[in-house]
């Protein structure tokens, strides 16, 4: 009996031997995967945090001329110039950080700004200086409205402070 117990040894000692390698190799893998996945979530809020400040600040400002033009849109009986959507691709960062649908909603804005200047010329056409002044800051609050949900969106995804509560 004792015979047979030795000669089990050897099969026992390769058996445990390959399970230990295996065993070692797959919680190597596991402690590799795992850091990986914790560095891509770090660069990608990182990458977020970088494209989402300056997007923030840009759209903020324009948000501000946006509302002071929806207040007088005519001054003294001449239209003021309409504010200017910000140039979007000075922003510096990977925009893929970012859902396809925010980047839509962002570039819109030109878009919509072409829409608001032809219905604008065709107030101006067609009605008086009240209907126009009615129709611009009309608008220009819904620009207002649009920029202040883009911005919100931002913040909540990159995890950022409001743009004015930094002036606190």
């Amino acid at each position: 009996m004792s015979g047979d117990v030795s000669s089990w040894v050897p099969v026992v000692t390769a058996f445990a031997g390959v399970g230990g390698a295996l065993g070692s190799q797959w919680l190597t893998h596991l402690f590799t995967v795992k850091r990986e996945k914790a560095a891509a979530k770090l660069k990608l809020a990182s990458e977020r945090v970088f494209i989402g400040s300056q997007l923030i600040i840009m759209l903020a400002s324009y948000r501000e001329i946006c509302h002071a033009y929806s207040k007088s849109p005519v001054k003294d009986e001449h239209i003021r110039s309409r504010p200017d959507v910000p140039d979007f691709s000075v922003v510096k960062g990977d925009w893929t950080v970012l859902s396809g649908l925010l980047q839509l909603r962002i570039h819109r804005l030109a878009f919509t700004r072409r829409l608001n200047e032809a219905e604008l010329s065709e107030v101006f056409e067609h009605l008086g200086p009240d209907e126009f002044n009615d129709s611009a800051s009309h608008l220009y609050k819904e620009v207002v409205s649009e920029c202040d949900r883009i911005i919100e969106e931002l913040r909540t995804l990159c995890d950022l402070p409001s743009p004015w509560a930094l002036d606190k």
